[in-house]
């Protein structure tokens, strides 16, 4: 047993260089792991900031909304200022969000559709060709009727 160890022992004091290049090369792949997981963490960072923006604006608009005013049988929308109002919120919230479109549900009354999108810059990922991720998300707002 005793001959194995020194024969292992041996072999490591011959190979003094192998270690530091199989270090290098570890510490590259670790890094670049590394640079991954950032970027992905951004992604997923922002893509939270994103529905979060949407969805807030989405409430803000169905909030908006008089009930009282609108005629009994149906919630009435004023479609421009629907437009710009969702914009504003979107805005608000992240201000590099881009309002794709703002949407009244045909079939069902007082329901609205908030979709935009949002450029995420990466930054490890460059390596590989990739400049940065558009992100996307839909949000959904409904106003209920008031019931006295």
């Amino acid at each position: 047993m005793g001959r194995f160890i020194e024969g292992i022992i041996g072999r490591i004091n011959n190979e003094r260089g192998a270690i530091a290049a199989m270090t290098a090369m570890l510490m590259l792949v670790v890094l670049t792991i590394a640079g991954l997981v950032i970027d992905s963490g951004l992604l997923v960072y922002d893509q939270l900031r994103l529905d979060e923006a949407a969805n807030k604006s989405a409430t803000a608009i169905v909030q908006s909304v008089d009930v009282n005013a609108s005629s009994p049988s149906r919630i009435v929308f004023d479609e421009a200022l629907l437009l710009e109002n969702s914009e504003y919120f979107l805005k608000v919230n992240v201000p590099e969000a881009e309002l794709v479109s703002c949407e009244l549900d045909p079939e069902e009354d007082g329901v609205v559709y908030i979709k935009a999108k949002l450029k995420s810059k990466v930054h490890f990922s460059r390596i590989f060709g990739v400049k940065d991720y558009t992100l996307s998300s839909t949000a959904i707002g409904k106003v209920s009727k008031r019931t006295e």
